[in-house]
């Protein structure tokens, strides 16, 4: 997030009947400049500070308590923000197919 942009979270309340869908839709129309991102618990949106702050007024005014919204210390898409692209891998020793780790060798029967 640079000093000239802001990036903000807008966050539906499981109360309202708002979904991602009309609220992603709401801040479109609220100026070409507005990049938004629509996610599972509403959508993230980036403009210029100056028109986040109007766009903030509006969603306060249009839904109330309806919607929550923070800033967000990273821009949409900076894969700083991101979770790690690859999981990390079981060491073959210690992992099975179904789900069981191996016994160690002071634990097999001797039989």
């Amino acid at each position: 997030m640079t000093r000239t942009r802001e990036t903000r979270l807008f966050m539906i309340s499981p109360d309202s009947m708002i979904t991602t869908d009309v609220l992603a839709r709401a801040l479109h129309t609220m100026g070409d400049e507005v990049r938004v991102k629509e996610t599972c618990y509403g959508c993230l949106a980036e403009a210029e500070v100056s028109l986040m702050a109007e766009v903030v007024r509006k969603v306060r005014e249009s839904y109330g308590n309806q919607v929550f919204t923070k800033r967000r210390a990273y821009p949409a898409g900076d894969p700083a923000a991101a979770a790690p692209s690859t999981a990390p891998v079981p060491d073959s020793h210690s992992w099975r197919p179904n789900g069981s780790a191996s016994r160690s060798s002071s634990t097999r029967s001797t039989r």
